[in-house]
């Protein structure tokens, strides 16, 4: 047998033994993703917390220990991203980390006391990166909404960035947003803003969102799901387990590492 067979014997092994795998999973409608983990997404699932009459606690601590051991060495997020990835990235874990540190005095059993350093060297990544970073040239979905919004809820917090082309951004936001009014979230029509409604705190009452949940999620979106969960002011059950599941069974394996969508079970089908 010629040698150069070898490695095409091997790559049709695998791939039999992946379509074998997603036919299990189909056929006894198991959720899975075989999509890679969002720093972004794990971020905004770390910032869940609930509380009852006595006492508030952080719900998913394994992914904001994620979070924790994933900052680069510059104070960033993500490695093979783009400059609009690694942005959302970066001020996604600061909300989290400054969330964390503001909240530690009403939930005492944090065990990350000390989150200064991290906070600052995020904070000086940030404040060069936004000064040279191109908006315009951006080609993540909603950065152009989701950037602004959390740019926002860190303000609330107290910490403030000046930006190269602020106006630019804010002006694609209007842009956008003109061909969509938000408060067509509360009729039962889906949209794809549900995929990212982390972009409409203080814009929308997530108390009258809970009709579109399907199967305890925002449309398979986990920093979504996330958002409603912290902004309702009813705590769902369903999206507490969807969450769990997420990060039981998607590509992080238990570790609360959570990919952007999940599950993906007719599009990786599609695709095979």
């Amino acid at each position: 047998m010629a040698s150069s067979t070898i490695p095409q014997l091997h790559l049709a092994s695998q791939a039999d033994r992946l379509l074998q795998a997603m036919a299990t999973n189909a056929l006894h409608e198991q959720s899975f993703s075989s999509m890679s983990t969002s720093i972004y997404d794990t971020a905004w699932v770390s910032m869940v917390f609930k509380r009852d009459e006595d006492h508030e606690w952080w719900v998913f601590p394994e992914s904001f220990g994620y979070i924790l051991r994933s900052q680069n060495s510059d104070g960033s997020w993500g490695s093979t991203c783009s400059s609009a990835d690694m942005v959302l990235n970066t001020l996604s874990c600061l909300l989290s980390i400054h969330k964390h540190a503001t909240l530690s005095h009403r939930i005492p059993h944090n065990p990350y006391s000390d989150l200064q350093i991290q906070a600052d060297k995020a904070t000086a990544f940030l404040k060069q990166k936004l000064l040279v970073w191109d908006s315009q040239t951006s080609r993540h979905v909603a950065s152009e909404i989701l950037v602004p919004a959390i740019l926002h809820e860190l303000q609330q917090l107290g910490v403030s960035f000046q930006m190269n082309n602020l106006s630019s951004l804010l002006f694609q936001k209007e842009s956008r947003m003109k061909r969509f009014n938000p408060y067509d979230l509360y009729h039962n029509t889906p949209s794809v803003f549900l995929h990212s409604l982390e972009a409409f705190i203080g814009v929308v009452d997530f108390d009258r969102l809970s009709h579109h949940l399907v199967n305890g999620s925002m449309m398979g979106s986990p920093s979504s799901t996330a958002a409603y969960l912290i902004y309702s002011s009813k705590w769902d059950d369903d999206c507490e387990k969807y969450l769990r599941m997420v990060i039981r069974d998607s590509g992080g394996k238990g570790t609360g590492a959570v990919p952007s969508a999940f599950p993906t079970i007719i599009f990786e089908i599609s695709w095979v």
